[in-house]
């Protein structure tokens, strides 16, 4: 009899916290299928109630409509404890739908992640 082994997962997420802020990296491709794992990782990060997040993009090479939803409900859990969403390095392809919608008041797109961070005092490293 053959063990059935789990499905890695196309993406990576990665987080970096300094204080209550922290930078989410999410690289590679999130599939139909994958969404509810990205769903229940932000739920993970969740927990560290933070005022601002910055979401890193720039190595994401496709979501999927289910992965959108996972951000936009992370952008809205962020949201209701007070904080912001930062979505940097969104792609040209995914762009527009991340504007559908209405959700732009959800959240402010910057072109890369030191734009999201910007000259503030923010204690955020990349690394």
């Amino acid at each position: 009899m053959t063990a059935i082994q789990p499905i890695a997962s196309s993406f990576d997420v990665e987080l970096i916290q300094v204080g209550r802020e922290f930078l989410v990296r999410i690289a590679g491709q999130v599939f139909l299928a994958e969404a509810a794992e990205l769903q229940r990782q932000f739920q993970a990060i969740m927990t560290r109630r933070s005022k601002l997040a910055v979401l890193d993009l720039t190595h994401l090479t496709f979501i999927s409509k289910p992965g959108v939803a996972a951000i936009v409900q992370f952008a809205r859990e962020i949201e209701r404890g007070g904080g912001e969403l930062i979505l940097a390095g969104v792609q040209p392809e995914f762009r527009d739908d991340f504007l559908a919608d209405g959700l732009e008041e959800l959240f402010t797109l910057a072109d890369t992640v030191e734009e999201a961070l910007g000259d503030s005092s923010r204690a955020l490293t990349l690394e």
